[in-house]
């Protein structure tokens, strides 16, 4: 392997700015970016139907699985299972169908209507101002009928006191996103109770003693929320291509921010140059709070490595701190 040299990435770019240098075909490099990020984006602008295949239309689970299992990698017109109208099943809808895992059609809004984080009397009040009125998106109106009635209020009082979800709870290997890193975790506790070999109370998000269907429900509705280090620094340097210095630093952290701030405005007009000479983020090692890349790039005929260091917030958000 050959031998990386350790230089920092910015002081690089301050160099380069005061000797005004420029890289050729630096139009071409950044358009292919910025096309590369919006084809990477593209979505559908049209909300997807409510994924219920097995004809059960107030719920989603195994049986609704089974059927769009049964389509897995298919490719034809109006498969069941294909949400995104793309022809093929693929990650995509797995990706739709794992959102809505275990949920009934009529949790289309909150219950948590004041999003406190807590089903109380303050959501209450809310429901109870709307009580029998009728038309659209009614705060209250969880089953979407168009009017606040017994229904809702039933609805209301299945979760009454209850607690809502955070998804840095369900992020099990605190990646910063729930993905299939962290359900190999949780599928290893799947159904032990405190004392069991396997029993871990990181899965157990209930704390309830056991990791059961009431905890894959919790797993289920954080399915692949958040964002890895990865995912932020392809926005940061989305932001950089296109000269946003604000959007830029909104993806440092606090104490950070200024300082690249500055360093953003003194190289205001070589940014997209900057962004367009950024190599592969490779990386390295991961704490619970801090991960550790390196930004590999080919110059001359040796291999420079630009450490980039991310610390996670305290909100769960992974935060670009040096590089």
């Amino acid at each position: 392997m050959p031998e990386i040299k350790y230089v920092k990435f910015t002081l690089i770019a301050v160099e380069r700015n005061k000797m005004e240098h420029k890289i050729s075909g630096f139009l071409e490099i950044v358009l292919s970016i910025l096309i590369l990020l919006i084809a990477g984006k593209a979505v559908s602008a049209e909300p997807y139907p409510f994924p219920d295949l097995a004809g059960e239309p107030n719920f989603i689970n195994f049986e609704d699985f089974t059927a769009f299992a049964a389509n897995w990698q298919k490719t034809s017109g109006q498969l069941a299972g294909d949400f995104d109208d793309s022809n093929t099943v693929d990650f995509d809808d797995l990706a739709y169908l794992s959102f809505y895992w275990l949920t009934e059609r009529w949790e289309c809004s909150k219950m948590d209507i004041d999003e406190s984080g807590r089903i109380d009397f303050a959501d209450f009040a809310i429901f109870a101002n709307n009580w029998q009125k009728s038309g659209a998106n009614l705060r209250g109106d969880f089953d979407c009928s168009g009017k606040v009635d017994l229904d809702d209020l039933k609805y209301l009082s299945y979760y009454w006191l209850t607690e809502q979800w955070e998804c840095s709870k369900i992020d099990i290997d605190t990646s910063g996103r729930i993905d299939f890193a962290d359900f190999v975790i949780f599928a290893d506790c799947w159904l032990q109770d405190v004392g069991d070999a396997n029993y871990s109370s990181d899965c157990d998000f209930d704390d309830n003693g056991q990791v059961d269907i009431y905890d894959l429900k919790a797993f289920c509705d954080c399915w692949l929320k958040g964002a890895t280090p990865q995912d932020i620094w392809g926005k940061f340097k989305a932001a950089l291509a296109t000269g946003d210095i604000n959007e830029a630093v909104s993806y440092f952290t606090e104490i950070s921010a200024e300082k690249y701030r500055i360093l953003f405005q003194e190289l205001e007009a070589y940014l997209p140059q900057m962004a367009a000479d950024m190599g592969e983020l490779i990386f390295i090692e991961q704490s619970e709070e801090m991960a550790y890349y390196d930004l590999l790039r080919q110059e001359n005929g040796d291999t420079y490595g630009y450490p980039v260091i991310f610390v996670m917030d305290e909100t769960g958000q992974w935060r670009i701190y040096d590089f």
